[in-house]
């Protein structure tokens, strides 16, 4: 079990990440996008054009159980 749980996988989440793992210390990140960056991530489609990643709705914040939290960067 993680001693912490790092709730978004923007840059700030992947940054406290980095520092709890340079301290040896166990985490978990969830996020409720399908990929790790945030508001600063971007996608690559099949032609090869790089788009900025938006979502296209606000974020409903739910428990855990039963809400959109998955591990950070699984599909």
């Amino acid at each position: 079990m993680p001693t912490f749980l790092i709730i978004g996988a923007g840059s700030t989440g992947i940054g406290a990440a980095v520092r709890l793992t340079e301290l040896g210390i166990d985490h978990l990140v969830v996020d409720a996008g399908p990929q790790v960056g945030g508001m600063s991530a971007s996608v690559t489609d099949d032609a090869g054009f790089t788009w900025i990643w938006v979502d296209t709705c606000c974020t409903v914040i739910s428990p855990i159980s039963t809400g959109p939290w998955r591990p950070a960067g699984s599909r």
